[in-house]
């Protein structure tokens, strides 16, 4: 990706004909630093694995067909004391030997079946790139090839540059949420919009101040009816993209601490896409250490349940983005006004506190009574995903208390009956002895036996 590579925006194919993307692949290494991945391994990363996440992402509406030379090339020159391996490189000293690699591709740089051409250079030279040519080193994941690739079909950099030039972490405004930002996954909806690779029938197009409620389906499935949301005042470029992410298809290598659901992005087109023109809302702000920023959209979708954000409210424009109910890997989702945002965040809080109150009743042993909290706890969920918020709150408190009072069930114990048959049973209520009581009465029954026993012995010896 970008956050560690130079780039620079590559003239995109018309996207309305490409089926196919062309790039070439050269492996370069230099007197003094030899290559440590072998070429069958770079061949699967540059070749392989972005031939089959674009099939994948574009849903098969676009192939990236690769070109790898073979083996690795040696370049006659040292780098190992050259300023080429951070982000502020000597630019004098990197044109020196990306001229090097480029005078041995000769022809080959001039071809225009390629897209893009990769020279990928040994050890940990910084990214960086030229018109149609990107340098890349041996340790870039197949990601850094599928970005660069990204620029080529039409899409810019979703991270800052400015704060990237200060050293700093550069994924403020999407972050994992897509591959031109600083994510290892699939791409946003608006991105996919850009590349008309969401069919126009998948998008809903809501106008501020409307209602309505929706089912979208995991942005993965093109099959899906509904993929993306768009809600706006006048241009759907100026608004909020709701879609929804699931670890399916190019979303399932992102990160295991990431938190899956309602993702809402926020869309400017007045805007740098770099600088603040698409960024995502996060549903749990400022939630990570501050040392971790690229942690910090781990958990920005939206979600139903505990410790999850059921509503985006903005008062100013009196509008609400609400997750209703999860259906497999799809979200049912209401547009309403603030107000509406308000009791929904209310209804879920308040069936949250029920699931508590039933799972300290269960904890307790307190069962009696717990089945009718349990039903008005299934009205609550129910009334809640049909936006129904009221009666959701009304069942929920409803179900609080009647799992505060249920109580422990009577203790049973089980006697048989009858003379000629051992079949018949009667339950009875067993009385509760106290402790206190059944131990002694216990050492005290023991004593007399002794007694006893005593006593029987003597009379024995006197007999005889």
């Amino acid at each position: 990706m970008c956050v560690f590579f130079r780039c620079q925006q590559l003239k995109p194919v018309s996207a309305e004909y490409v089926r196919e993307v062309r790039y070439l692949v050269a492996l370069f290494e230099f007197e003094d630093l030899n290559h440590t991945k072998s070429f069958e391994e770079m061949r699967s990363i540059a070749i392989d694995q972005v031939q089959a996440y674009y099939d994948q992402v574009s849903y098969g509406k676009v192939k990236a067909i690769g070109h790898i030379l073979p083996g690795w090339r040696k370049l006659p020159l040292g780098v190992k004391y050259l300023d080429v391996f951070r982000w502020t490189y000597t630019r004098g000293a990197m044109e020196m030997i990306d001229n090097a690699a480029l005078s041995q591709l000769g022809p080959m740089l001039e071809a225009r079946e390629y897209g893009i051409k990769f020279i990928v250079y040994a050890g940990r030279v910084w990214g960086h790139a030229r018109p149609a040519t990107a340098f890349m080193n041996e340790f870039h994941s197949a990601v850094t090839y599928a970005h660069e690739l990204g620029h080529v079909l039409g899409l810019p950099d979703l991270y800052s540059y400015k704060l990237a030039e200060q050293n700093k972490y550069s994924g403020v405004n999407v972050g994992p949420w897509d591959l031109m930002g600083s994510g290892p996954g699939g791409l946003c909806s608006w991105s996919m919009v850009k590349l008309d690779w969401i069919d126009k029938q998948q998008i809903v197009d809501v106008k501020e101040g409307s209602e309505g409620v929706f089912l979208i389906d995991a942005i993965a499935n093109k099959s899906a009816k509904v993929l993306v949301v768009r809600i706006y005042r006048l241009v759907p470029s100026e608004g909020y993209y709701v879609e929804v992410r699931e670890r399916l298809g190019a979303d399932a290598n992102m990160d295991r601490r990431i938190r899956m659901g309602v993702l809402i992005l926020q869309v400017d087109g007045m805007l740098d896409p770099r600088e603040g023109g698409v960024v995502v809302i996060d549903s749990h702000p400022k939630s990570y250490n501050p040392n971790t920023p690229s942690a910090e959209f781990y958990d920005a979708p939206f979600s139903i349940g505990r410790n999850e954000t059921v509503a985006f409210i903005n008062r100013v424009k009196n509008l609400s983005i609400m997750v209703l109910s999860k259906v497999g890997y799809s979200y049912k989702v209401k547009v309403g006004d603030a107000v509406s945002g308000e009791k929904a965040i209310e209804a879920n809080d308040a069936i949250v506190k029920a699931e508590d109150a039933i799972e300290k009743a269960r904890k307790e042993s307190r069962l009696k009574g717990l089945d009718d909290a349990e039903s008005q706890l299934d009205k609550a969920k129910a009334a809640y995903g049909e936006a129904m918020f009221k009666d959701a709150v009304e069942f929920a408190k409803l179900t609080t208390e009647l799992a505060n009072i249920a109580t422990v069930m009577p203790t049973t114990v089980t006697t048989v009956t009858g003379t000629t048959s051992i079949t018949g049973t009667e339950s009875t209520i067993a009385p509760t002895v106290p402790l206190n009581i059944v131990i002694p009465a216990i050492a005290v029954g023991g004593i007399l036996v002794a007694v006893g026993v005593l006593i029987t012995l003597r009379k024995g010896k006197k007999t005889t």
